[in-house]
């Protein structure tokens, strides 16, 4: 009888090593997905620190201009914002779209906005920076260049 015993518990203590083993197995396969996803997001944070750093350098540039002056067009494209969230600016080369952008951008920024600054088709490939249930402004130059 003790024999029998013996083989049971041998027997339990085996597939209580399989379950165990499985388990471990399971939590390994979460840890290198959620390490994949963190890696991820580390990314991304990184690429958005990067765009925001060089919109910052374009911003600070444009604040050392002296001679540019606010017109009345930051201020209607302002009340645009304010209204509808969404604002599209076009006009003929060298007709101030950039310089406007920029101070809009910088007024926002006093707002508590981050601004970010996409030239051409960059804004295809860094979409996923944009996370819109935070406070952006958000600039795109020259998208049909």
């Amino acid at each position: 009888m003790s024999t029998e015993i013996q083989l049971l518990v041998v027997t339990y203590d085996k597939q209580t090593w399989i379950a165990d083993k499985q388990k471990l197995d399971d939590l390994q396969q979460q840890l290198i997905v959620q390490d994949e996803k963190l890696h991820c997001r580390m990314d991304t944070i990184d690429e958005k620190v990067n765009e925001v750093a060089q919109t910052e350098a374009r911003l600070l540039e444009h604040s050392r201009d002296d001679t540019y002056v606010i017109t009345e067009d930051v201020k209607m494209c302002c009340k645009i914002l304010e209204k509808y969230k969404i604002l599209v600016m076009f006009a003929k080369a060298g007709g101030g779209k950039s310089k406007t952008s920029l101070q809009i951008a910088m007024i926002y920024q006093e707002k508590m906005y981050t601004p970010m600054l996409f030239v051409n088709d960059e804004i295809t490939t860094n979409r996923d920076l944009i996370n819109f249930d935070d406070k952006n402004i958000v600039i795109v130059e020259d998208l049909f260049a």
